[in-house]
């Protein structure tokens, strides 16, 4: 998990810890002789929203479904484990 919000954290969009680094790279690679480059970064500020309007969605529905269907998830260890126990009790040990 924190392997995955670690890589999340890094994509190359503003909010992000990624975007900054990107913006930073770039501020620096078009600097020339001393002077220094500064992005705009207003004119991202639709890329930036739609992003943040997608992890939303991401977000709100993982927490829905998370609500709505907690046992989904584990349903099929649960069942796996039942028969395990009833063919031990049968005798049927594997």
């Amino acid at each position: 998990m924190n392997i995955f919000v670690g890589v999340l954290n890094m994509l190359p969009m503003l909010p992000l810890d990624g975007g900054y680094v990107a913006i930073a790279t770039y501020e620096r690679l078009r600097s020339k002789r001393g002077l220094r480059y500064h992005a705009d970064v207003n004119k991202m500020a639709p890329f930036i929203y739609a992003f943040m309007g997608v992890l939303l969605v991401l977000f709100a529905s993982t927490l829905f479904l998370d609500i709505a269907h907690p046992i989904a998830q584990s349903l099929p260890l649960v069942l796996q484990r039942a028969r395990k126990r009833a063919d031990w009790n049968r005798g049927r040990h594997r």
